[in-house]
């Protein structure tokens, strides 16, 4: 497909907007991902289908053809009212993140002896064999989620047992109770053992040289520090100066005592969690629904935890093939496959105004299992009318924006617009947090923030779960939050009934 016939179709209506990249969508990854879906995923989802159709932007949007996706949630849909495929769905996500680990284990032993740029090219076409295989476990989980095709049955079955619940908590908020996940993901983990080292710079004046907290934290970014990077992406883990830098955030935000309270309402929470599981026992549906969906819960956030976690490990590598290949460690990520198993092979390709071009702009088309990329300016100019002509907002939405509650609440509060986790950065206390999604590195952002508000995600998402533990007001799917609303604007978070008023919207000086 030319430029011309993918401009006839997005002006004729047949794709539909799939999601975000939370950080920067190079041509790499939009070619792994692109790969992994049009060739395994059918094989690793053990369902006659497959994405056909994708585009990948320089902007961070993602978007699949209507109907690709249509089949597709209708099929897993379908399958998941049979348990056996849930449990499928289940097991076989953690079997794939052992297998990556498995891998991981091997490319590192492999890298221990001598490397020379036969070896580097067998390795590196043994991770893209692997990679493709681990990435439609990205997706599977996360429709399941994503569509609520598990809470939309526990919500129903609640629903009838209004009148038992209401003795022991709010209807609205039990379903978000009910599904807690049913053990901690790294996140908590992190979490616990995080605060223990703010806990020591409380105490100690000169907590960066004591003995206690170079230890701990020695240990604790030996386990975490992962936690900053990004699959492919050149991101170095934290460091012991950026996370002394975070401990004085934390200090001076009193961040401590709001954790403390947030653990005593994580262990409320779980502990009513226990009485509505004994007040609906005798509905035996309802009880094994919830228990799939608590399941859920914790498997879509540690399936992209582990899955980073493991890939973190893979940063050296990722070294070795930048300098194998005569390529910046930076720009490797805005080759293709084949042009990185080209250049691994020895042929000459003119890599530096490949990647000059493509750092300028791309859209990155997948048809039928052959890619087409357009690139430079003229990539970047088709990237912003794919997104304007895609993702239309109606007139009519730009004062009010409905979305799904995942925690209830009513606030008034500035927005900041926040694209990619640096951006969250820039928040201030009691502003309202708007972004695609959420994920760990949020966090900070999400405790000073009045409020949440996501165009992604399902009641079991990253966002709805924290915002339940921090009792924040959290609307979810909203779609178009990020569109409509600006920096600055005025808005009423009714997240009791899922809605978003603009009071006032922010005019730029011209």
């Amino acid at each position: 497909m030319d430029k011309k016939q993918l401009i006839q179709e997005i002006k004729k209506g047949e794709w539909n907007f799939e999601f975000r990249q939370r950080d920067a969508n190079p041509v790499l990854s939009a070619d792994l991902w692109s790969r992994a879906v049009f060739y395994n995923f059918s094989q690793e989802a053990n369902l006659p289908i497959k994405f056909n159709n994708y585009i990948f932007n320089d902007t961070q949007c993602v978007y699949a053809k209507k109907k690709d996706k249509k089949k597709i949630l209708k099929l897993i849909k379908k399958s998941i009212s049979e348990r056996n495929y849930l449990d499928f769905v289940y097991k076989k996500t953690l079997n794939r993140l052992r297998d990556w680990e498995k891998f991981v284990s091997h490319i590192e032993k492999e890298l221990k002896g001598k490397n020379n740029q036969e070896k580097i090219l067998e390795l590196w076409n043994k991770y893209c064999q692997e990679a493709i295989k681990l990435i439609p476990w990205f997706y599977i989980p996360w429709f399941v989620t994503e569509e609520n095709m598990i809470t939309d049955k526990v919500k129903k079955g609640i629903t009838k047992h209004g009148e038992e619940i209401d003795k022991h908590t709010n209807i609205k908020n039990s379903l978000g109770i009910a599904t807690l996940p049913f053990k901690n993901t790294h996140y908590q983990k992190e979490q616990e053992d995080y605060y223990k080292l703010v806990l020591i710079a409380k105490n100690e004046k000169s907590w960066k040289k004591s003995y206690r907290f170079i230890k701990l934290a020695q240990e604790y970014l030996k386990n975490y520090a992962w936690m900053k990077t990004f699959f492919i992406l050149p991101i170095e883990p934290l460091s012991f100066s950026e996370l002394c830098e975070k401990v004085k955030q934390s200090l001076e935000d009193n961040s401590l005592e709001e954790y403390r309270q947030r653990k005593k309402s994580i262990q409320k929470n779980k502990k009513l969690k226990n009485v509505l599981l004994k007040t609906l026992v005798a509905d035996k549906i309802l009880i094994s629904d919830i228990r799939w969906a608590s399941k859920f819960s914790w498997l879509l956030t540690f399936s992209v935890e582990e899955a980073f976690r493991i890939s973190a490990r893979l940063l050296p590598f990722f070294k070795i093939i930048a300098k194998t290949a005569a390529v910046p460690y930076g720009d490797w990520i805005h080759l293709t496959v084949d042009e990185i198993n080209r250049v691994l092979k020895g042929e000459k390709i003119n890599k530096v105004a490949i990647i000059e071009r493509r750092k300028r702009g791309f859209v990155f088309l997948m048809k039928e299992g052959t890619y087409n990329i357009i690139t430079g300016k003229e990539g970047h100019q088709l990237a912003l009318f794919i997104d304007e002509n895609i993702r239309v907002v109606k007139q009519q939405s730009n004062r009010e924006i409905k979305g799904q509650t995942a925690m209830s609440g009513k606030v008034f509060g500035k927005v900041l617009i926040a694209l990619r986790p640096s951006d969250a950065e820039k928040i201030k206390e009691g502003e309202v947090l708007v972004c695609s999604m959420t994920s760990p590195d949020y966090l900070s952002a999400m405790k000073k923030s009045a409020a949440i508000i996501t165009d992604e995600g399902g009641v079991l998402s990253h966002a709805a779960i924290v915002a339940r533990e921090m009792k924040k007001p959290c609307i979810i799917k909203t779609k178009i939050a990020t569109q409509v609303l600006k920096d600055g604007d005025l808005v009423e978070v009714d997240a009791n009934n899922g809605i978003i008023k603009v009071i006032n919207k922010l005019r730029k000086k011209i």
